[in-house]
């Protein structure tokens, strides 16, 4: 084809036919622009294609990583009821309490976690940390913005970045109140612990969990300190279950892969 075009311009050229030949070069000139326009434009479909396939890939990583932070959070919801009501119980029923039948009738449950059930009521905090690695390594790579689907975007900002916010401050008053019981115990009740290791650790005995139970069953200044901690247990669970379940089902429901 190369030396087709030669022969022209070489025949236009020996036959002085300045006019047709620079029609001919400037015809040549267009071709050869077309080309490369034809060229780029087909460069820039293949790399926009590609874009938009690691958009989906990722989309759908990011898709499976919240169909399993939803499943955490119904697991967190469950942990905080079974908390809330086992506080609930003390506070109602106080003094009338059945301790002995309330820490058999949850031991078997308490065992697999290697603390008793007066830790989980007075000590413990059930966080809320949902595993988002996907999510934090496309938004410090930057790899988040190549997404199309903005609005689901939006929503994992939110559900990962602001819904954690909410309840963080709810848990760093409730790790405050849980170290303010277990200062009040330690030193009123303290003569009940073998060592201040089992204290600690609270893997203590049956006879243990059932005497500091009869104990603080009606202690007011436990009361009112488990009022409090119920408050922001419920508080929590508020957040979690009429902000962020519904944000996270509807996310689910409306993505396309």
């Amino acid at each position: 084809m190369i030396n087709f075009y030669r022969k022209i311009r070489r025949q236009l050229l020996t036959e002085k036919k300045l006019g047709h030949y620079l029609k001919y070069a400037l015809g040549e000139i267009i071709l050869v622009v077309i080309g490369i326009l034809i060229a780029l434009q087909v460069t820039t479909w293949n790399e926009m294609r590609k874009k938009e396939t690691l958009g989906k890939e990722l989309s759908n990583k990011l898709y499976e990583e919240l169909q399993n932070t939803h499943e955490y959070l119904e697991q967190v919801l469950k942990n905080y009821d079974r908390q809330i009501g086992y506080i609930e119980k003390i506070l109602t029923e106080g003094e009338t309490l059945d301790v002995n039948s309330f820490i058999r009738n949850n031991r078997d449950y308490w065992a697999v976690l290697e603390f008793g059930l007066p830790t989980y009521i007075l000590f413990f905090t059930e966080f809320y940390t949902p595993n988002n690695q996907y999510y934090k390594t496309f938004v410090n790579d930057g790899s988040l913005s190549i997404i199309e689907n903005t609005e689901f975007v939006k929503n994992l900002d939110y559900i990962y970045e602001v819904g954690p916010m909410m309840i963080q401050s709810l848990l760093n008053r409730e790790i405050e109140s849980n170290v303010g019981i277990g200062n009040y115990i330690s030193g009123k009740y303290g003569y009940l612990f073998k060592d201040q290791r089992n204290f600690q650790d609270g893997s203590w005995d049956f006879n243990t969990e059932q005497k500091l139970l009869e104990a603080i069953r009606n202690d007011g200044t436990i009361r009112f300190k488990l009022e409090q901690k119920l408050s922001m247990l419920k508080s929590k669970k508020t957040i979690l279950k009429n902000s962020m379940s519904p944000r996270i089902l509807a996310t689910i429901k409306a993505y396309k892969p």
